[in-house]
């Protein structure tokens, strides 16, 4: 299944734009956050110093505006394991 979001007003603002960078960054398989982070960031020469909290962040903004649209799928996410990052996969509903 291909996922892609839909379109609706073509909004340019700079948090629309990182919306989709991650959300073309997520597939099917289980991504940890730090690799997803790499996959955002890997035309930046020089990352933020909080990027993974930024995209954790977009990430939960993205799942919820899916959500609201009635998008044919959803963000999943593994609980919490301390130390360890945060898994995030894409799944049909």
């Amino acid at each position: 299944m291909e996922f892609s979001l839909k379109e609706g007003n073509a909004a340019t603002s700079p948090y629309s734009k990182m919306e989709r960078q991650v959300f073309a960054a997520l597939s099917p398989q289980k991504q940890d956050s730090k690799t997803i982070t790499k996959t955002v960031y890997q035309s930046i020469r020089r990352k933020p110093e909080f990027a993974r909290g930024v995209i954790i962040g977009t990430l939960r903004g993205l799942s919820r505006r899916m959500i609201k649209n009635k998008e044919p799928f959803v963000i999943k996410e593994s609980p919490a394991r301390g130390p360890h990052p945060k898994e995030f996969w894409l799944e049909a509903k």
